[in-house]
C-alpha cells in the first residue's frame, strides 16, 4: 500500500479500501492503525478508509453461533471505533465452514 501510494497512486483515488481479515477480532485494530499510518504518511489523512471485506476464513468452524456472532460484533465495533467508513462482512454461512 505504501509503495502504491508513494509512487503516485494517491493522486488517483477517492478512498482507501483494504481487506482487514484477522485471526481474532482485536487484531483488526492493529491492521487498521497500520493502514492509517501509511495513509497519514502519504498525505491521505482525510480520505475515507473502507474495510471492503472481512470474514472468518473458516476459523469459527464448529464454534457455537454465539461465539461466531461475538466475533462479528467485535469486528463491527472495532471498525467503527477506528473510523472505518464502510465495513463489508463477507459471508456468514461460508460453505467451507
Amino acid at each position: 500500500m505504501d509503495e502504491f501510494l508513494s509512487k503516485g497512486g494517491k493522486n488517483y483515488i477517492d478512498a482507501v479500501a483494504y481487506h482487514f481479515y484477522a485471526d481474532v477480532s482485536e487484531d483488526s485494530d492493529a491492521n487498521i492503525r497500520l493502514i492509517r499510518m501509511i495513509m497519514d504518511k502519504n498525505g491521505l489523512k482525510n480520505k475515507q478508509l473502507i474495510n471492503s471485506e472481512a470474514g472468518t476464513d473458516g476459523r469459527l468452524k464448529g464454534e457455537p453461533d454465539i461465539i461466531a456472532a461475538g466475533y462479528v460484533a467485535r469486528q463491527y465495533i472495532i471498525n467503527w471505533i477506528d473510523g472505518v467508513s464502510l465495513f463489508n462482512w463477507y459471508q456468514w454461512n461460508n460453505p467451507w465452514e
